[in-house]
Order: structure tokens, then sequence, then C-alpha cells
């Protein structure tokens, strides 16, 4: 962030590039590795105090958006005259390639992940059934929860038809990265954070940090 004596105002640029674990740049001929194109959300939230001078930032990706023509927020505002920093949040809400979700603690110990999209979880389950040999032999349709499973699904048995409306219940959307700063009167600073983002390149999903 900046401050400008002048005319009393601070400005903001949040922009990013995209590095690999060893901290290398990556560099691409392309537009799809630019910072942005990595969030599909990025809000500003403001102390309640300051909402009286400031409206929160929404800074969202267009639908369908997946080559943006620039790689930068750029906010300018007016300092509160009284005022000798400002506190914001930064929220990063990642675009990933199919939407993700959280599991809740009881399933993520069963299946031994945090994090995935429908058909990662489904996958899990579905191993964790074969590997306990838990669907009926007689009726191919239903599965016999074992104590672990019950545990979760709080049935002694359900169908394969059941498995997406059930585990809708164990899922939540994936929370944002969040980043404090401090917007100071008079000063200009600099402050670098880590995200890792999911990089497709020629060869694998990898994941990198922005």
């Amino acid at each position: 962030s900046t401050y400008n004596n002048e005319t009393a105002e601070w400005s903001l640029r949040i922009e990013g590039k995209v590095m690999t674990k060893d901290q290398e740049l990556i560099f691409d001929d392309s537009k799809n590795l630019r910072m942005l194109n990595f969030f599909e959300k990025i809000f500003i939230d403001f102390e309640k105090e300051d909402q009286r001078s400031y409206m929160n930032i929404d800074w969202r990706k267009l639908n369908n958006v997946n080559d943006l023509n620039y790689d930068a927020i750029d906010i300018t505002r007016s300092m509160i005259p009284e005022r000798e920093s400002i506190n914001i949040v930064i929220k990063f809400f990642k675009d990933y390639t199919s939407k993700e979700f959280m599991l809740s603690s009881k399933l993520s110990k069963l299946l031994s992940i945090k994090q995935g999209n429908i058909m990662k979880i489904v996958s899990a389950l579905w191993q964790y059934i074969k590997l306990n040999r838990l669907q009926d032999r007689d009726r191919r349709n239903i599965i016999n929860c074992n104590k672990e499973l019950e545990e979760v699904f709080d049935k002694e048995s359900i169908k394969f038809s059941q498995i997406n409306s059930i585990l809708r219940q164990h899922l939540s959307p994936i929370s944002p990265v969040e980043m404090n700063y401090t917007i100071t009167k008079g000063e200009s600073e600099a402050k670098i954070f880590e995200i890792p983002v999911e990089v497709c390149s020629n060869y694998r999903y990898e994941q990198e940090d922005f």
C-alpha cells in the first residue's frame, strides 16, 4: 500500500506471481498463469467502525472467463481524517478446476482426506466400502455400514442411490484464505504472502505457490 500526503489518499494494489515450491518464477507466454485466473472472488473487508466511511470491496471473476487481460487489483480511497491506520481483511476464494468441499471431521477421519471434489470423495468412499467388504452379497445396491461408517452416516445400511445426498450433509464450502493487513497513514509498505494454487502444466497438475 502507498499513501499520498498531498491528497490524503491511500492506495492498495493486490498482485502476484506464480512460483514453484523452490521459489522459481514460472513464465508462460499465455495469459493462463496470471494471478487473478486462480481466484473466483477476492473480498476486502473493513472493520465495522470503518464501514460508515468505506464499503467492503467485492471483486468477482465473470463466469466462463479464464483469460483475464489484467493481473492486479488497485484500490484508492481517502483516509479517514482522524485515523492513523486502517485495518482490513483480504479474502481470497480459489477457483478450482471443479468445485471442492471441506469434509466434516468424522468423514475426513474415515476417508483420510480433508477436502476434494465430489468425484474424489465418492471414489474414496467406494474404496473404503470395497476394502471393508461392506457391499451386501445378495442386494448389491445396499451398503451394510460397519461401526465406523455407521458413526458417520447414523444408519445401519444405505442404498447406493443415497450416497450423494448423504455425503452432502458432511460437506461444506471451502473457506477463503484470509490475510490481515494494516494501511498506515504516511507510510508505504509491501507484504508478501504465499497461497498454494493448482497449476495445470503439460504434464500434470501441481501445487504451486502464489
